[in-house]
């Protein structure tokens, strides 16, 4: 495997790593300048790549578009939105979406007859706006993306999943929701009997997604929520099959920590929701349940120290693991939590991917 012109062997670790073990690899750091892919959604997506942009120049994210939705005649992606934000030091994370310090005067102003649920901020209805005339003189997605990365001056490629129509559809008793409504109008709270995505089946990555999985030197799957983030991607064939051939070692981050308590409300309503969602599509919601939920792609598993009691059974699967506080909030820590990740990764070897039909877990795809 080259790494950053390298001709480094990885080594096998000898056993799964804990956080004092992980201290030790963090000097591979200034001999490596891996090639790394991330599959990312929206607010855990957002956290995870402002820690790794304090160790990367640069790094490719493919970025969930299965909640995008038209408010008010705008095409608006709120994972591609979060991402970028945070890439550019400007997301909210306290309000969990749009622009740090944003204003809502728009919204006020806004005629009869428009959605009165989904708040946009001022600065964020740019966004949505510039989009859109994108979109309507025919740019697709990603090239109106990657026109917005060259304008930022960001070092980091930002892809959408797909330029092809995928919608996350929850499934309820009283009728199917798109995600924005199920999630932002009903206050998730309707009972969940299916997740869809509609449009999946017949959808092919943006450009340049394949490319990156084929020739990363290692590949993420960001913590962000299994069904509603990781899910729609999951979905379009190709890109899982890209994930399955990749050369490169795969790790997930776990979007699952059972040990702390979500203290705020936006926690809460992420930690409910997902475990909901999780529920309805048949998933364990715990650790242990996420990583047998990827057992077909990933070779490593990155777990919150606070769960250290899931680490023996993620490794019988056969998945090694770094404990690490996946939760960081000083900067130091954030620079610790990035670079341990990457030298867990990147030194690992692929493992046999050839999994028991026991073992695998079903996903419902609509």
């Amino acid at each position: 495997m080259l790494l950053g012109g390298n001709s480094l062997e990885p080594t096998e670790p000898k056993g799964s790593l804990g956080p004092t073990e992980a201290k030790g690899l963090l000097d591979l750091k200034g001999l490596l300048d891996p090639k790394v892919t991330i599959l990312s959604g929206g607010f855990g997506g957002a956290r995870f790549v402002s820690s790794m942009d304090l160790v990367l120049d640069g790094a490719c994210c493919i970025v969930n578009t299965g909640d995008d939705a038209i408010i008010n005649g705008l095409r608006v992606s709120p994972d591609l939105d979060s991402v970028i934000y945070a890439l550019q030091k400007q997301f909210d994370f306290e309000r969990g979406y749009g622009i740090e310090g944003d204003t809502f005067i728009i919204e006020h102003l806004m005629p009869w007859g428009s959605l009165k649920w989904f708040n946009i901020g001022d600065r964020d209805f740019v966004t949505h706006c510039l989009r859109t005339r994108d979109l309507m003189r025919r740019q697709t997605l990603s090239d109106s993306t990657s026109k917005r990365m060259r304008h930022s001056k960001s070092q980091w490629i930002v892809i959408p999943m797909s330029n092809d129509k995928v919608v996350t559809e929850i499934q309820t008793p009283k009728g199917i929701l798109g995600f924005q409504n199920f999630v932002v109008e009903h206050r998730g709270l309707p009972k969940i009997e299916r997740v869809n995505y509609q449009g999946a089946q017949s959808a092919k990555p943006a450009p340049g997604v394949i490319e990156s999985l084929q020739n990363a030197d290692l590949v993420i799957v960001g913590p962000s929520s299994p069904v509603a983030s990781i899910g729609p991607m999951l979905a379009i064939s190709s890109l899982k099959e890209g994930l399955v051939q990749t050369q490169a070692p795969v790790i997930a981050i776990t979007p699952v920590v059972i040990g702390q308590v979500p203290t705020t409300a936006p926690e809460k309503m992420r930690f409910e929701l997902r475990s909901k969602l999780c529920k309805a599509q048949g998933i364990e919601h715990t650790p242990y349940g996420i990583a047998k939920h990827y057992l077909e792609f990933i070779d490593g598993f990155v777990l919150d120290e606070r769960d250290i009691e899931f680490q023996g059974a993620i490794e019988d699967l056969g998945i090694r693991v770094l404990a690490t506080n996946t939760l960081p909030e000083r900067l130091r820590e954030q620079d610790h939590y990035a670079k341990s990740v990457i030298s867990f990764g990147t030194n690992l070897v692929r493992r046999n991917r050839q999994v028991r039909p026991d073992q695998i877990q079903l996903d419902f795809i609509g």
